[in-house]
């Protein structure tokens, strides 16, 4: 993998499912990216009915962060993001 962005950000979203794994999500999986539609990083229950973005930036960006989520809740149909 030759971008360090993306590499940071797999890495990031493999610990954030293994923690939510072990911590009361058993059945979280990644989706799988480049897809058109994004769907979000993590399903966190058996189909899309909640989502996850996990996010690694040392500046905080929340507002942009929470309109992406909303996009990607629609986009998955789910029921929480």
């Amino acid at each position: 993998m030759s971008n360090p962005n993306k590499r940071r950000g797999d890495i990031f979203e493999r610990a954030v499912q293994d923690h939510l794994q072990s911590n009361g999500f058993p059945w979280t999986q990644r989706t799988r990216a480049g897809y058109a539609r994004d769907h979000g990083d993590l399903h966190l229950t058996p189909g899309p009915a909640v989502i996850a973005q996990a996010t690694n930036h040392a500046r905080l960006a929340l507002p942009e962060w929470l309109t992406q989520l909303a996009e990607q809740v629609a986009a998955a149909g789910a029921d929480h993001g």
